[in-house]
């Protein structure tokens, strides 16, 4: 072969592979998002999980007025409460006033509890924040 057809053909090859590594790249950023989401809705589920074992701890129709307070006195969907923990206790201050530390705390204690936390958490912000960097 001539240096032109060795130059050719090794070009040819180097397009290939960076070719191939692109598409590598592709699928493992893929595959990383794919985990990302996962991780995310499991989170989400966990947590929502959480609210709804709590909550009924306090009677079986206390997770659905709770649900409603939220929505129409806050605005807040109940899928929205992993990721607005603050406006969530809001809700429960306004709804029930010094009683609503002992909701927080059995939430906590479940968040705690679902995630395997050991760490003290003094608000539901802290406690789904703890969560969300361990996985179920």
């Amino acid at each position: 072969m001539s240096i032109l057809g060795n130059f050719l053909a090794y070009r040819q090859s180097w397009a290939e592979k960076q070719v191939n590594q692109g598409e590598e790249r592709e699928k493992k950023q893929i595959a990383t998002e794919t985990v990302v989401t996962q991780t995310q809705a499991t989170f989400e589920s966990g947590i929502l999980g959480c609210v709804q074992t709590s909550l009924a701890l306090f009677g079986d129709s206390f997770p659905q007025l709770i649900m409603y307070n939220l929505k129409w006195l806050n605005g807040i969907r109940h899928d929205e409460i992993p990721h607005k923990p603050e406006e969530f206790e809001i809700c429960l201050d306004q709804v029930f006033r010094a009683g609503s530390a002992s909701i927080k705390r059995a939430l906590i204690e479940e968040v705690k509890t679902k995630f395997g936390l050991t760490e003290d958490c003094a608000s539901l912000k802290e406690s789904f924040e703890a969560a969300a960097s361990r996985p179920i």
